[in-house]
């Protein structure tokens, strides 16, 4: 038996009329997440529509970055942990602040480093001022190759938002930030002792 809440008002993203398959299958959900558990279709499809997202900025991305021929593979978390380091100071990066800064664990970390150390991307060196720790630094092909990708993927990123004014990006923005505010606070409390 499942607990019922209370109906939903109709209206919301439901009443919003989809241009594409993926848009209709989210709205659909949505739909049937109300009909059959009352549950609010907008908080549905705001979700399942930032997971569809998600995955096809991904894919766009990765398809991008294998056509730039960089002499490089770009997956998604090669170029998210090449970002990391390319942003720190000397374009390195402890371990440690990589782990923390993409959520994910050092075993992750290591094989990612692994890969871009086997490509001449990155190189491992000993912290110069806490020598118990080992940083990730980008080597000088490390770095010509961010260099050239970085550019290509903040255009991409600036094309997913043609299709809203510059308001509305800065609200979309804030109440994405608002929304991942919220999710990190709820998964802190729940790891909580």
């Amino acid at each position: 038996m499942t607990n019922r809440r209370p109906r939903q008002p109709v209206g919301g993203v439901e009443d919003t009329e989809a241009t594409s398959e993926d848009a209709g299958v989210i709205i659909e959900a949505a739909r049937l997440y109300r009909e059959q558990f009352g549950a609010d279709a907008d908080s549905i499809a705001i979700t399942l529509g930032i997971r569809r997202a998600n995955a096809l900025v991904t894919s766009t991305v990765e398809r991008s970055a294998d056509s730039w021929d960089l002499g490089a593979d770009l997956s998604r978390a090669r170029l998210s942990l090449l970002r990391a380091i390319y942003f720190g100071e000397g374009h390195r990066l402890t371990l440690n602040e990589l782990g923390r800064k993409m959520k994910v664990s050092r075993t992750n970390i290591t094989n990612l480093i692994d890969g871009l150390e086997r490509d001449g991307l990155v190189l491992r060196a000993i912290n110069p001022i806490d020598r118990r720790l080992v940083d990730a630094q980008l080597t000088a092909k490390g770095i010509e190759v961010a260099s050239a990708a970085l550019p290509r993927v903040a255009d991409l990123m600036e094309s997913f938002g043609t299709s809203f004014t510059a308001e509305e990006r800065r609200q979309f923005a804030e109440l994405l930030t608002r929304y991942i505010d919220e999710l990190s606070r709820r998964v802190v409390a729940e790891e909580a002792p």
